[in-house]
């Protein structure tokens, strides 16, 4: 997942408004482009007739949704995006208060680290991210979505749920072979995530992107629900299994410790207080 050496022809796909979505396949192509580019530019990425790419950054940059670079006319996006993932992230409970924690575990484990939040029933949202000191940098963004069942991530998130929420979520969304190692039996993830459930962390050894390795684990609000996950990925090189237990550990040490700061109870203590 190193960075790559710059933007790609965005996908094009149907709509049924085609001013809307000519607006944000640019705003999309924006996002990817590591340097700040022009209509033509924008043109030829996202296959959009030029005057109509024109007309369309120029209303976009009039509301601030971008913003030309020093009268270059080049673009790149703008604060008025900024309100909007503010708008997103604001009622997710402790996003603010969990941020320098995620830079402290970046540090310690010279990996990216990233915060996530169940988003819409059917998957995560990535709402901030850390990256380590190494030179390789990790392409994964903040904004970026994930399927309910997606590696660690699901796994940490799952392990605290009902069966029956489990269950539906695999009717729904299926256990993908995305690669060799993903686990595709329901007996076997059950299974799995009876073990994250006794260890406090879910890891995934390949099994959502081949040649990557990950940890997450729980952050829980003052009612026992899981309000946000902290989570960690890198290559193998970088994340051997030699390293993934003590790495789940402190991944585990660092969420407990935002529970707290949360004044949230994890939810296997908080079942244990009741009985």
């Amino acid at each position: 997942m190193p960075a790559g050496p710059g933007p790609t022809a965005c996908p094009v796909t149907a709509s049924h408004t085609p001013a809307v979505h000519a607006a944000i396949r640019i705003l999309r192509c924006l996002r990817e482009s590591p340097e700040p580019i022009g209509v033509s530019e924008v043109a030829r990425l996202t296959r959009l007739n030029k005057s109509t790419v024109h007309g369309i950054i120029r209303t976009l940059a009039a509301e601030e949704f971008l913003t030309e670079v020093a009268d270059t006319k080049r673009y790149r996006l703008g604060a008025a995006l900024v309100e909007l993932a503010e708008a997103v992230r604001g009622p997710r409970a402790g996003v603010a208060t969990a941020r320098p924690y995620l830079d402290e575990l970046a540090r310690g484990l010279n990996l990216a680290c990233f915060l996530a939040v169940p988003y819409a029933e059917r998957e995560f949202l990535l709402v901030e991210k850390a990256e380590s000191s190494r030179g390789i940098r990790v392409t994964v963004s903040v904004g970026e979505r994930f399927p309910l069942t997606a590696g660690a991530l699901g796994k940490a998130y799952l392990a605290w749920q009902p069966t029956s929420v489990v269950l539906d979520a695999i009717a729904r969304l299926r256990l993908p072979a995305r690669t060799p190692t993903s686990i595709r039996r329901t007996s076997r993830y059950l299974e799995e995530l009876a073990k994250v459930r006794a260890q406090g962390f879910g890891e995934s050894y390949g099994e959502y992107q081949t040649d990557t390795n990950a940890l997450a684990a729980p952050v829980f609000d003052a009612s026992g629900n899981i309000a946000l996950l902290l989570l960690t990925v890198g290559f193998p090189r970088e994340l051997p299994l030699t390293l993934m237990k003590r790495h789940g550990r402190r991944l585990r040490e660092v969420a407990d410790r935002v529970t707290r700061a949360l004044g949230g109870v994890h939810r296997a203590r908080q079942e244990r207080s009741i009985r």
